[in-house]
């Protein structure tokens, strides 16, 4: 132009879908999604039938709380500890280490599954124990879910069907994901990042009678439909319906998932145009889910100022200034556990005491560094502002959250309680490369290729390791220890034998990552329908000015 001004794009035009695309759209988006749950439900299955009893994190205390919210105690009305912690009156089958709460093998990696009274027996369903349970006052939606077939058998077969439940309920999630990416017009530039952010933690989490994988699970999907409707400039109705049941279910599920959620959401509007915030907001279909986000938010703030779910937990002992709390939260988890909370988001299973082989966890840093740095370095100033608000958003309330516990002489933060937040760095970061142009989508293809070559097999070798962990016990020594290698062998041997969840395991690995590898490197996608996923202004794909 002559005077200087760089000529903007026309605007496009706005094409109605015949009911054949859209038909067509669905078919796409119901074969993606079946696909992928049958994948991912089956990778979950080798979980449940591997892991013993207890051996997810927390799992006893968990299914208690399930077993008795089924039954209608949604309330907790019983005795309690001297520090405020629930004692739950349960079957002995769901609590065969009572009254202590965990298991002879926690934090105790040398010592096989076999040293635990078994769980589930007949004998023990109607003899009832109590048994100390921080998830007494949990809100009780997961519960009354998965805890139904704990009600009805608590024996093995309840135990079993509670882990395929929940199992059901987190592959529901994550298969939404996939679905959306597959679909939405540009949905292919979040599948690298999808595939970081579904670590070996977050799968092993999907069978576990513990709400932390359905939140995850919840927040993983939130992230997916929220990129596009943000950073996309979509308005498709069903990706404003896959935020709102993502962010509803973060939002109730764990007593954390409110601050969560407010995080998240900053993210968001830090990258949300005016323009484009002003078409959502005539949306009616936006209106109405925010709506059942805004419900949902004030049940899950007014569950936790009525029964307080963390107790005592939170509180700083009188008596010691704010500068020595302040310090002390610092030196412990920044220097002392640092580690642990980024691994614990990547490999530790269990309680955190179970690791697969260490090169697991620098590749996959670096998987994740490609993604972070890339999109930190390259793109522009309100990009970067996104993700490091997001990571030192959840720094900052994670170190809240511990300054009470660790003043008191304990810790409270783990590193999968920061998966449903930190999740949507790998997930935004890889939308922003190819969106800002830094990477073209060919390019953002052979990416994801290349991490269902390098990622997916970690997974299955976590699984292996967590196996040998429980079967045999993983043996102390020094300088090396000789590590077992037969998963066919243990002093403590799943019911229905290691074989079959290896298999399991292994086939829905391999499901998936052809699943993955189709979706990225076809290019057939059906046209989205009207304007749902067509930015009110196109722009090309451009680095923004630093």
């Amino acid at each position: 132009m002559p005077d200087g001004r760089r000529a903007l794009p026309a605007r496009r035009a706005r094409v109605p879908q015949s009911g054949d695309a859209r038909a067509a759209l669905g078919r796409v988006a119901g074969r993606t999604f079946l696909w992928a749950f049958l994948a991912l439900f089956g990778l979950g299955c080798g979980w449940a039938l591997a892991v013993p009893y207890d051996g997810f994190p927390d799992e006893a205390r968990h299914a208690v709380r399930a077993w008795s919210a089924a039954g209608g105690e949604w309330v907790f009305h019983g005795p309690v500890l001297a520090d405020g912690t629930p004692l739950i009156a349960a079957p002995r089958s769901l609590a065969p280490n009572a009254p202590a709460s965990s298991a002879c093998f926690h934090q105790h990696p040398q010592l096989s599954a076999a040293c635990s009274p078994p769980a589930g027996l007949r004998s023990d369903a109607h003899h009832t124990v109590a048994i100390a349970s921080g998830a007494g006052r949990y809100n009780p939606l997961y519960y009354v879910i998965v805890g139904q077939p704990l009600r009805l058998w608590p024996t093995l077969r309840g135990i079993y069907l509670a882990r395929m439940l929940s199992n059901a309920l987190v592959s529901a999630l994550f298969a939404t994901s996939l679905a959306v990416a597959r679909t939405a017009r540009t949905g292919r530039r979040l599948l690298s990042g999808l595939l970081v952010a579904l670590t070996p933690v977050a799968l092993h989490l999907s069978s576990a009678i513990n709400p932390a994988g359905v939140e995850i699970a919840a927040a993983v999907m939130l992230w997916s439909g929220l990129v596009l409707v943000v950073d996309g400039r979509a308005t498709s109705p069903t990706l404003i319906r896959v935020c709102g049941v993502g962010a509803a279910v973060v939002a109730t599920v764990r007593a954390g998932g409110v601050a969560w959620l407010a995080l998240i959401g900053c993210v968001a509007a830090l990258g949300l145009s005016r323009r484009h915030a002003r078409v959502l907001a005539h949306s009616l279909t936006v209106r109405r889910w925010a709506a059942v986000v805004a419900v949902a938010l004030l049940a899950g703030v007014g569950w936790s100022a009525w029964q307080d779910p963390t107790g005592q937990a939170l509180s700083v002992p009188p008596g010691q200034s704010r500068f020595s709390v302040i310090a002390n939260t610092l030196n412990v988890d920044v220097w002392g556990r640092g580690e642990y909370l980024v691994k614990g988001m990547v490999g530790l299973v269990g309680f955190g005491d179970t690791s697969p082989p260490g090169i697991v966890f620098p590749l996959w840093f670096c998987a994740c560094g490609v993604i972070l740095f890339g999109s930190v370095a390259l793109t522009g100033w309100r990009d970067r502002a996104r993700l490091l608000l997001l990571i030192g958003g959840t720094a900052v309330l994670t170190l809240a959250a511990d300054a009470g516990p660790i003043s008191q002489g304990w810790y409270l933060s783990q590193g999968r309680y920061l998966l449903p937040v930190l999740a949507g760095v790998p997930i935004l970061g890889s939308y922003l490369l190819a969106e800002r142009g830094i990477l073209d989508d060919a390019h953002m293809a052979r990416l994801t290729r290349c991490y269902v070559v390098v990622l997916l097999p970690f997974q299955l070798i976590t699984l292996y390791a967590t196996m040998l962990r429980y079967q045999r016990g993983f043996p102390s020594g020094d300088p090396i220890p000789l590590m077992p290698v037969n998963p066919f062998k243990g002093d403590w041997l799943p019911p229905l034998g290691p074989q079959l969840p290896l298999v399991l395991a292994a086939a829905g690995l391999a499901g998936l990552g052809a699943l993955i590898w189709r979706t990225a490197s076809r290019s057939d996608t059906p046209p989205a329908p009207e304007a749902d996923a067509v930015p009110p202004t196109h722009r090309p794909a451009r680095a923004q000015r630093t």
